[in-house]
């Protein structure tokens, strides 16, 4: 299992063998930005703007604009599809987008139909995209709330039994994080700063809805994990697991460095006992004879 926690947790990607499943965490932005993310504006939109934004979400697909501007390092697609499936010039967008190093978010609207969470993981992991499952927004009918979160454990188990999906999976990701650092250490008080997470799953919930859809992923979770204390273990053991790469990356390194420095002093020491060269200055005649001077 590979397993990345990088808001809440400090641990980093490690491989477990004796995991079934495939999960991976973190969340991609979070790289230096130069100007605030800009949220829900159009493809071409983009293009106009004066100041480029390092990260933009929400951004509609209307045209078929396949180069990524310049300067930007994250970017949110809208789903959008057709008859057949996903729209043509948003697949094209995202796969000129994620080939050219640009992260990519495919953002899936609550009212978004016939969505079928297989079918979306395999494409996104096919094309090295993270996918968000944005939620109905404030004051969203009870009916709504609850097809949101039916949507959530559909994906939630799809996301903790595929192994080739590397990126994230929003919220499911960050909360499952969330979950992994809280069995490390004290989480009271913590409260999410990424913007993305604020501005599309903080924003648009209340926290009592927040808490009820929090609750059906950690069932999920704990399901695929046999269980509280069957997750519980697993933490502890990737941690445990760190810990020794760790412990072991620090004796090799400092293993090779003892090394060098001993092949630096002997490399002096024998530089010292080397005899001088006879000197290439020419014998007079008396000593090219042999005669005493």
């Amino acid at each position: 299992m590979s397993v990345k926690l990088e808001k809440t947790g400090g641990i980093s990607s490690v491989e477990q063998p004796t995991s079934p499943k495939g999960v991976n965490l973190g969340k991609t932005g979070d790289a230096g930005q130069s100007t605030p993310p800009v949220f829900d504006i159009t493809l071409s939109e983009l293009w106009e703007i004066d100041q480029v934004p390092a990260c933009v979400y929400g951004v509609d697909v209307d045209e078929g604009l396949f180069d990524p501007r310049e300067g930007v390092y994250e970017v949110g697609f809208l789903y959008k599809a057709n008859e057949t499936g996903l729209d043509e010039d948003l697949m094209d967008v995202m796969v000129s987008h994620a080939s050219a190093k640009v992260e990519v978010i495919l953002e899936i609207p609550a009212n978004a139909t016939d969505i079928v969470p297989s079918t979306i993981m395999a494409m996104a992991a096919n094309l090295g995209v993270s996918v968000s499952l944005l939620p109905p927004g404030l004051g969203a009918s009870r009916k709504e709330e609850k097809a949101y979160q039916k949507r959530l454990k559909e994906f939630c188990e799809c996301y903790l039994g595929k192994k080739d999906f590397k990126k994230s999976l929003f919220p499911i990701s960050s909360y499952l994080e969330y979950m992994f650092a809280s069995k490390l250490r004290s989480t009271r008080g913590f409260k999410p700063s990424d913007p993305y997470i604020v501005e599309r799953f903080v924003k648009t919930t209340t926290e009592e809805y927040s808490n009820r859809f929090k609750r059906k992923i950690k069932k999920v979770v704990y399901e695929a994990f046999g269980g509280s204390d069957g997750f519980r273990n697993f933490t502890l053991q990737v941690a445990r697991k760190i810990q020794d790469m760790t412990e072991e990356k620090a004796r090799k390194a400092a293993a090779k460095y003892a090394l060098e420095n001993q092949a630096a002093n002997d490399s002096e020491q024998d530089t010292s006992e080397v005899a001088p060269a006879p000197s290439s200055e020419p014998k007079t005649e008396q000593e090219a004879d042999g005669t005493q001077v």
